[in-house]
């Protein structure tokens, strides 16, 4: 049963999309591209303003780069001594394992 209203208010949904895309149609078609155009103007000039901001001029992408790489390779360091230990630490339980099994007992 609730599958079927699902269904039933899936089709009503789609058909009332259907309908207002059908609607709609004539005026879309009418839509010249200068309103586009204009819409590009605006999103250009837009841009042109948000770069010309100070701080945005000031702003070094390179220290960016140079912090993010440094602060990457810290990790990596810590990342990679963990690892060290924990490989030294696998090799010394082996080691003693090894010793005990070869011990007389």
């Amino acid at each position: 049963m609730v599958k079927a209203i699902s269904l039933f208010v899936l089709v009503i949904s789609f058909s009332v999309l259907v309908y207002f895309f059908i609607k709609k149609l004539p005026q879309l078609s009418n839509l010249s591209e200068t309103t586009i155009q204009k819409r590009g103007k605006l999103f250009s000039y837009l841009w042109q303003k948000i770069i010309s901001l100070p701080f945005i001029k000031k702003f070094s992408w390179n220290s960016t780069l140079q912090k993010i790489l440094s602060r990457t390779r810290i990790i990596v360091l810590r990342v990679e001594k963990k690892i060290e230990n924990y490989l030294y630490f696998l090799r010394k339980k082996t080691k003693k394992k090894e010793n005990n099994e070869d011990a007389p007992g």
